[in-house]
């Protein structure tokens, strides 16, 4: 994602998709303050409310093929793909702006 105030890369994708550094974070290049813009958050709320709505299919599919896994953390990996494409997308239609810091 390139920074508002000096058009660089402002971070790389492996530092801003740990959560935090997605939502707000400092230019590599300017060290100005950044927050994310709407998409990234809209993305983010889109991403989980399609995890856990895909959650109920991988117990049917795992029950399907009669595989009785009652490991949760397998189910959860299972979703790991639409966790990592809304990630992609927050990534390369998201962006930042720049923080105005209104108190002093």
């Amino acid at each position: 994602m390139d920074c508002p105030n000096c058009n660089k890369k402002a971070i790389k994708f492996t530092e801003w998709i740990q959560a935090r550094n997605a939502f707000s974070t400092n230019c590599s290049n300017c060290d100005i303050h950044l927050k994310a813009n709407y998409f990234v958050y809209f993305n983010f709320i889109i991403t989980l409310l399609v995890t856990f709505s895909l959650f109920p299919y991988v117990e049917n599919v795992l029950a399907y093929f009669d595989l009785n896994i009652a490991v949760s953390k397998f189910k959860i990996i299972a979703l790991v793909p639409v966790i990592i494409i809304g990630g992609v997308l927050g990534w390369f239609f998201g962006g930042y702006n720049v923080k105005v810091n209104t108190y002093k």
